[in-house]
């Protein structure tokens, strides 16, 4: 579903409410917001984060404290991303200023020993075929 809207695809509102459990109003006003894309891949982000903690097991309470907390600050969504024997969190926020406040904020409460801002690029691109 996030692909489908990064990519600028169409997304079934039914496949909102169903598969993210929001009610249609919550629907509504999520794709009201001018910043709709950011807001909808968050909610994608944290709704993969509790079937990764829920279902299969691999989040640990320290780990979805974190997730909580970052969502709670401001942050559109956030995930555990990784395997095996390590693992990051990543948040999707909303500029670089507000996700410096919110790590420097995860830090001085303990609640990841580092971290790191990052921005997102234009990605690979092909031209002229």
């Amino acid at each position: 579903m996030a692909l489908r809207v990064i990519k600028g695809e169409a997304v079934d509102i039914k496949d909102l409410v169903r598969v993210l459990g929001l009610s249609n109003a919550e629907v509504d006003s999520l794709i009201s917001r001018y910043d709709w894309r950011e807001a909808l891949i968050g909610k994608v982000m944290t709704y993969q984060h509790r079937l990764l903690s829920e279902y299969y097991d691999v989040s640990l309470p320290v780990i979805d404290e974190l997730v909580n907390f970052l969502v709670g600050e401001g942050a559109y969504g956030a995930k555990l991303s990784g395997a095996g024997l390590g693992g990051s969190v990543i948040a999707l926020i909303r500029d670089e200023t507000m996700a410096k406040e919110i790590l420097s904020k995860v830090l001085s409460r303990g609640l990841a020993p580092r971290g790191w801002v990052v921005s997102i690029d234009g990605g690979v691109m092909v031209h002229g075929q």
